[in-house]
């Protein structure tokens, strides 16, 4: 198991190589939430990075949208993004979706 600080330090690389990742998507408008381990601070050291980009720049079509975001996960493969648009969001939130209850609760936003 890692230190806290050692969790410290690769949170922060982690984080790093997310916003690497997110400048060569090159979306202008996003947000960014890591989710999961890494956004609550309980990871080890094998953990993805799982990552959720909501914009309207993403392509609409799913497949499109995933192609974008696996074309640049050379950069970091730990990571794991999902992609919505902002109505997916929007419906999310109106429908009371727990998975977003749980990220705004437990993600850490990424600053563009």
């Amino acid at each position: 198991m890692l230190s806290r600080l050692e969790n410290a330090l690769d949170r922060e690389e982690r984080l790093r190589r997310v916003r690497t990742y997110l400048a060569a998507l090159g979306l202008r408008h996003y947000r960014a939430i890591v989710f999961g381990s890494v956004g609550r601070g309980d990871f080890v050291a094998e953990s993805d990075t799982d990552l959720l980009v909501v914009s309207d720049e993403l392509p609409e079509e799913p497949r499109a949208r995933i192609d974008r975001l696996f074309d640049l996960r050379h950069l970091a493969p730990e990571i794991e993004p999902v992609g919505w648009r902002e109505a997916e969001w929007r419906r999310r939130e109106a429908e009371g979706d727990p998975f977003l209850e749980r990220l705004k609760r437990e993600g850490l936003q990424v600053a563009p």
